[in-house]
């Protein structure tokens, strides 16, 4: 069976194959907004330059690396997703004053903010990036966002506030003991996901990536034939047909270890390793420009590794959770309190995703973990 949605689709990067959920049950049906206004949140509003300015650099990030057409077509609902986290945004940021007022002073002072700034400098040297120091970052924010220094380290000020905040009064106050049972039952539940695989037959298709509607095309001939079932092997050599490639080279099963796939092209081995037999991976660019989509045939799988190897990693899981359900209820418990109007007009279709899910996307306003990530958090 295919794993892959029809919103899987338009955008074809990792980070995209998961799309936007809409506000939902909340939405004014007046396509006019008082004052350029898109939401009130309290007595705070959200207005169209605020909301544009944020959407402006989402879409430059997506026109990097997809076709214009795809990136506009989602628009609508990223609009709503972006609009849904500065709402997120201004509840949170909220109750961090409330907290300051209770203080002796700042929630987050200027040596924790010099500290994070450095801290990303640093992880940006480990990927291979040319930044040297502070400056280079901000050049960058300037450059890519259009964010000056100041506006900067407000925004970097605002989310150390909101992960500060969530941890101490989210997250650890409700830290409960992972009981030893609970532990080795998830393991017993889960056990083929500690199996490591050592062999894996599968196919592939290959698109030449364009920022142009011909990519567009080739890859509704996909989505359509895998929704027909269409034999995959058939689909890539009729993909290939279609490029002006030789279709005997493509759709042919390859039988690897995971040792052979090494030299493959990446990301070849990680994607496959995330898939179990039968299923399709969302379309996955790689380091040769080309996007590529793998079906998994069979999967040789190794021991499991033993419970006690991996009964932290199962801890961990189990806290993260745990973590996205406490913040997911503290935020539908906070905007219950609260006024709060959102003036966009109704979408021509519904979202295909339910709006429970939106904290739960890598990126999409998921929630926050203590700065440096969530691995450093769960340690």
């Amino acid at each position: 069976m295919s794993c892959i949605t029809k919103r899987a689709w338009p955008l074809v990067l990792e980070a995209l194959v998961a799309l936007p959920a809409c506000v939902q049950g909340q939405t004014n049906p007046s396509p006019k907004s008082p004052g350029g206004i898109v939401a009130i949140v309290e007595d705070e509003v959200i207005t169209r330059a605020d909301l544009d300015k944020k959407l402006e650099a989402h879409r430059a990030r997506l026109l990097q690396n997809n076709p214009p057409s795809a990136v506009e077509r989602e628009m609508p609902w990223i609009e709503r997703d972006v609009l849904d986290q500065m709402i997120d945004t201004k509840i949170l940021l909220g109750l961090v004053r409330q907290e300051e007022k209770k203080g002796p002073g700042p929630y987050i002072v200027e040596q924790e903010l010099d500290a994070e700034v450095n801290r990303e400098v640093e992880e940006a040297k480990k990927r291979g990036e040319r930044i040297k120091g502070p400056e280079d970052l901000y050049r960058r924010a300037l450059e890519g966002d259009g964010l000056s220094r100041d506006e900067y380290r407000k925004n970097l000020k605002e989310q150390l506030s909101i992960t500060k905040y969530v941890w101490q009064k989210v997250y650890k106050a409700n830290d409960d003991f992972i009981p030893p049972q609970e532990l080795r039952a998830y393991y017993e539940a889960h056990n083929e996901e500690f199996q490591t695989p050592v062999e894996v037959a599968f196919r592939y298709l290959v698109i030449k990536y364009s920022r142009d509607e011909s990519m567009d095309a080739l890859m509704k001939v996909v989505r359509d034939g895998l929704e027909a079932k269409q034999d995959f092997s058939e689909l890539a050599k009729e993909v290939a047909r279609l490029q002006g490639e030789d279709p005997e080279k493509f759709g042919n099963l390859h039988r690897k270890s995971f040792e052979d796939l090494i030299p493959w092209v990446r990301p070849t081995a990680e994607v496959l390793r995330t898939l179990k037999k039968g299923e399709v991976s969302a379309p996955v660019r790689c380091i040769d420009d080309t996007i590529r989509i793998y079906k998994v045939e069979e999967l040789v799988q190794g021991d499991a590794r033993p419970f006690e190897e991996v009964q932290e990693e199962i801890s961990k899981r189990i806290r993260a959770q745990n973590h996205r359900d406490l913040y997911q209820a503290f935020l539908r418990r906070q905007r219950a309190k609260l006024r709060l109007q959102i003036f966009l007009p109704p979408l021509p279709r519904e979202s295909k995703e339910p709006a429970a899910d939106k904290h739960e996307k890598e990126g999409n306003g998921k929630p926050p973990t203590q700065a440096g990530g969530a691995e450093k958090a769960e340690k």
